[in-house]
């Protein structure tokens, strides 16, 4: 976590490289979430999403999905249980059949946010049909209700 916020801090430009930084930010959010630190990885998750939601529309490697499911994982730790269930549905019906390189991290994904879900006793329910843009209003309003519980 330490090296990653150090690369993201060297740098204030990443935004002309929004595909460097959504993998820096996406790694940093999953070292939190592993380190049982929802606000950091809320940090990190808010600053990706906001890169899909204004510059980047298409989703190279199910980018969009696999942020979708460390967001899930994030509201999982902080207690946020139904959206968590809700956004994991929809990350997990959007996966597409992943590239052969690609599927050990899409996998472990998965298992995080299901760790996360399972740690919070989660219900599993199947969640509701959510478009992209709703996908993306929910996961930035979750994470900064989780960045507000200080």
């Amino acid at each position: 976590m330490r090296l990653l916020d150090e690369a993201l801090a060297q740098d204030a430009t990443w935004e002309s490289w929004p595909g460097t930084e959504l993998a820096l930010r996406q790694s940093a959010a999953i070292a939190a979430v592993l380190s049982d630190l929802p606000q950091p990885a809320a940090r990190h998750l808010q600053r990706a999403l906001s890169i899909f939601d204004r510059v980047w529309s298409g989703d190279l490697f199910a980018g969009l999905p696999v942020t979708v499911l460390t967001v899930s994982a994030t509201l999982a730790l902080a207690g946020r249980i139904d959206p968590a269930v809700e956004l994991y549905a929809w990350a997990a019906r959007s996966l597409p059949d992943p590239p052969t390189f690609e599927r050990h991290a899409i996998g472990r994904q998965q298992r995080i946010a299901l760790a996360g879900l399972e740690r919070a006793s989660a219900t599993g329910r199947p969640g509701a049909a959510l478009d992209r843009q709703q996908v993306l209003r929910l996961s930035l309003d979750e994470v900064a209700t989780v960045l507000e519980q200080r």
